[in-house]
């Protein structure tokens, strides 16, 4: 196995890595119980607003991050994922996207979702705000389906942790059309690493 377990987190390890590593690091090196908790909340409360099919999430990466490609209309992402977000369907959106009426492109199309809404309902004021980004990712990490922002480390620690919940790696998508695939048409590892993360960091790392 060569250095991606760890790629999308730490990029410069050796070519080698003992395999009682990967699994280390999925069972010490993870969030505070509270966060998990506090996301455990948002998560109930999304299943049962979904209904059996349960509900999909979708992570909007735009402010400062350097990839301008993958920063692209919320009306390019209704056209790329078409085929995965069907109109209508209950979806958690995590961003840091502040325009009302970017997030208004998305409100129209689907039954949607963001922290705000949770923030009265199980207590978010409470927790240590800086925890917000952690809680989101955990419960990205819940979804039946997640769509992605390629480049984005936050999108790739979710996908990680999907892996770990067992979720099928087939199950992630991008909402950049070059990438969309990426998890249905390349499973081992390639230059550049960074890029995103890759199964062999949770697959039968036991």
């Amino acid at each position: 196995m060569n250095h991606p377990p760890l790629a999308h987190t730490l990029t410069s390890l050796p070519p080698s890595l003992p395999p009682s590593l990967p699994p280390s690091f999925r069972n010490y090196i993870h969030y505070r119980d509270e966060v998990f908790c506090a996301a455990g909340r948002i998560i109930a409360a999304m299943e049962t607003v979904a209904g059996p099919e349960g509900f999909k999430a979708l992570h909007i990466r735009r402010g400062d991050l350097q990839f301008k490609e993958v920063k692209i209309p919320a009306e390019e992402i209704i056209e790329n994922t078409k085929d995965i977000l069907k109109e209508g369907e209950t979806i958690y959106i995590a961003t840091d996207e502040k325009d009302a009426a970017y997030l208004d492109v998305l409100r129209a199309r689907f039954d949607v979702y963001f922290l705000s809404d949770f923030h009265e309902r199980v207590g978010l004021g409470k927790l240590n705000q800086n925890y917000m980004g952690m809680v989101e990712q955990i419960v990205c990490s819940r979804s039946q389906v997640f769509i992605g922002t390629w480049f984005s480390t936050f999108t790739g620690y979710i996908t990680r942790m999907r892996g770990y919940n067992g979720f099928d790696y087939r199950s992630n998508w991008y909402h950049y059309n070059l990438r969309k695939d990426s998890f249905q048409t390349e499973y081992g590892s390639r230059d550049p690493w960074y890029v995103r993360e890759w199964p062999e960091g949770w697959v039968d790392i036991d």
